[in-house]
């Protein structure tokens, strides 16, 4: 099931029998969203969504399993699992991959420009890539981030990441030199799973999971130090 909700915070609408969903991402030139169907090997596909009409306009089959996925220039990013980060292109569903690094099932990507951004938490670690799969800067520091999972970008290319176990959310400057911790447990973080930034206004979505799972919105936030 997918729920959709308004501005406020109130419900929109929501479509059920989708089967299982991981991830969304926005699919602003056709008002849609895509949903990855995560680590279930009998659900090896990607549902877009028409959001005007409310139902699901395309399935598109693909080969592996799909977690995080991002969008960038009529093409969906998405984290493969063991086949690393995979690109379809929505035009004629030609599939590419971009690098064969192996990735948890618990993978998230978004992009920038002509860059990726991919987290691995299995080794606590957000890797920045090129669209041909050159490694341009890791991260790493368990001091500050473990089990490393939403991720998400400013328009100034700041790569913003949720530490499931550390509950913090920390911010990475586009060199991946210089980071800074945003929000922590402090905050009202509790096991955060998902970020989202919204580039236009300067709002961000953190979502936590475990038994209490719940929503925050930070207002105006600012990135000085990155």
């Amino acid at each position: 099931m997918i729920r959709v909700y308004k501005p406020d915070g109130s419900l929109d609408f929501h479509i059920g029998n989708l089967g299982p969903v991981f991830d969304v991402t926005h699919i602003i030139a056709d008002n849609a969203i895509a949903l990855t169907s995560g680590y279930v090997e009998d659900s090896l596909q990607i549902n877009l969504i028409d959001l005007k009409t409310q139902k699901v306009k395309k399935t598109l089959k693909i080969n592996t399993v799909n977690s995080g996925v991002a969008y960038s220039e009529d093409k969906l990013i998405y984290c493969a699992g063991e086949k690393g980060i995979q690109m379809i292109n929505l035009n004629d569903e030609s599939i590419v991959n971009i690098t064969k690094t192996k990735l948890p099932l618990w993978s998230y990507v978004a992009t920038f420009g002509d860059k990726i951004f991919y987290t691995n938490c299995n080794d606590d670690s957000v890797t920045c890539i090129d669209f041909q799969g050159n490694i341009q800067w890791v991260f790493k520091n368990e001091r500050v981030l473990r089990n490393p999972l939403g991720i998400s970008v400013d328009g100034d290319g700041n790569v913003y990441v949720v530490g499931r176990n550390t509950n913090n959310v920390i911010v990475i400057s586009p060199n991946g030199q210089n980071i800074r911790e945003l929000l922590t447990s402090k905050n009202g973080l509790k096991s955060p799973i998902a970020i989202h930034v919204d580039r236009s206004n300067y709002k961000m979505l953190v979502a936590n999971s475990g038994n209490r799972r719940s929503c925050m919105i930070l207002n105006n936030f600012i990135t000085k130090t990155c």
